[in-house]
């Protein structure tokens, strides 16, 4: 008797973290829609360099590690004050919340 094994494709597409030429989307465009308002609104041609200079920082960053702007965000986040237990509760477990008749005389 052969045992026919169901093979289910997994797609790790929503998983990856989105790039656009190189770089994390979201920091991408960001980068783009902000020259783009300084070169046509300002008149300051120059600001292309910065942001093709800006563009090849987020390339560099992304090759070494594709969530690096999620692991600095979380990083702010914590910090250096990471505490591995959980805060004790202010009420104590399995009693009735204040003003629903618990040790109030009737």
């Amino acid at each position: 008797m052969r045992l026919d094994v169901r093979r289910t494709p997994v797609s790790t597409r929503l998983s990856e973290v989105k790039m656009l030429a190189g770089g994390e989307f979201k920091l991408v465009m960001a980068n783009a829609a902000f020259a783009f308002l300084v070169m046509v609104l300002l008149h300051i041609w120059q600001y292309g360099l910065v942001a093709v200079a800006i563009h090849l920082t987020l390339m560099i960053s992304a090759r070494s590690d594709k969530q690096t702007r999620e692991v600095y965000l979380e990083y702010i986040r914590q910090g250096d004050c990471y505490v591995p237990w959980a805060e004790p509760a202010l009420q104590k477990q399995n009693l009735r919340p204040i003003g629903y008749a618990r040790r109030e005389e009737m």
